[in-house]
Parts: structure tokens; C-alpha cells; sequence
């Protein structure tokens, strides 16, 4: 059932962004001991990369059914940060633009019917 609950959050997020003014550029991006839920560009088209620069943000996506078991958010440790960093990096690296702006965020999807989304774009903010 939270596999089931989780999979449905991982397909609201997303939509969410794009409502958002987001452009959804991966999803489920995997490398080595890391994982990037989605990557996405702002306020760029689709075609992001065939533009000279591009902002980048990298979410990673929490499901909780309600907040008995604590924030979404209280998940993302410092090893989590640094695991999204490096996948991050490793993203970029790939990439043939000029990355003009890499950020890395979150995106908490709640309720039984995942309709309660919060959206934090600077996850490092969890940390201080």
C-alpha cells in the first residue's frame, strides 16, 4: 500500500512543478548510490538544452500519509543532501549548456489522496 501511495506522489509532484512554471527534464535519474526523483529547469522551455544557460533543480520527492511519523522534510539529512548533491554533479556533468544555477530541493506530497503538496526549493535551508 505505501509503495502504491508512493508511486501516486511521485506522479503528483511533477505535475505539480509544471503548474508551477517548471519544465519536468528527467525523472527517477540514477546513478551510484545516488538518485535524483526529478530534475527540472525554471521558467526555460522544454528545449532547455539548446539554450547558452540554464538553471537546474534537483527534487527529491517525500510521501508522508499524514504527519504522525513527522515531516517529510525532517528526512533529508545531511548524507541525504550530500547524496543529492553528488548526483547532482554528476547530472551536470553530462550536460552540454552552461549551468548558470543548480538547485537542490524538495517536494512533501501528503494525504490520503496525495492533495497536500509543499514545495521547498532550497533544501540546505533544512539543515541550519
Amino acid at each position: 500500500m505505501y509503495q502504491k501511495k508512493r508511486t501516486q506522489a511521485e506522479s503528483v509532484a511533477p505535475r505539480h512543478l509544471e503548474l508551477l512554471g517548471y519544465s519536468i527534464v528527467e525523472q527517477n535519474w540514477k546513478v551510484r548510490s545516488a538518485e535524483i526523483d526529478i530534475v527540472a529547469s525554471k521558467n526555460n522551455t522544454k528545449q532547455w538544452f539548446r539554450k547558452a544557460e540554464v538553471e537546474l533543480y534537483f527534487f527529491e520527492v517525500k510521501y508522508r500519509k499524514s504527519l504522525s511519523q513527522g515531516d517529510g522534510f525532517d528526512y533529508i539529512t545531511y548524507t541525504k543532501l550530500k547524496q543529492m548533491r553528488y548526483a547532482a554533479d554528476v547530472y551536470m556533468a553530462g550536460v552540454s549548456a552552461k549551468i548558470f544555477g543548480l538547485h537542490l530541493g524538495a517536494i512533501q506530497v501528503g494525504g490520503e489522496d496525495c492533495n497536500e503538496i509543499k514545495l521547498l526549493e532550497d533544501v540546505s535551508q533544512l539543515l541550519e
